[in-house]
């Protein structure tokens, strides 16, 4: 029997803690495609030029917050 792989789903972590950056790549990066951003405006970008299958967002950051990352995020997906 031959045993086809399936794809690697794609996580976006957004997070200005690098220690929570740390502990999620550790845990995750082996089972997935991670992508990292430290802030909301760097996480926007990378989630319009490469979508990732998930994203995990801090609701809490300086810049731009959860709340905010997900409207602008809303926005951007339906202009593509």
């Amino acid at each position: 029997m031959t045993h086809m792989s399936r794809p690697i789903a794609r996580i976006l972590a957004i997070d200005d803690e690098p220690g929570n950056l740390f502990t999620l790549g550790t845990a995750l990066a082996p089972e997935f495609d991670l992508q990292i951003a430290v802030r909301g405006e760097q996480g926007l970008r990378l989630a319009a030029t490469s979508p990732p299958d998930l994203i995990l967002l801090d609701v809490m950051m300086p810049t731009i917050d959860g709340p905010d990352f997900d409207s602008r995020n809303l926005i951007i997906s339906r202009n593509q």
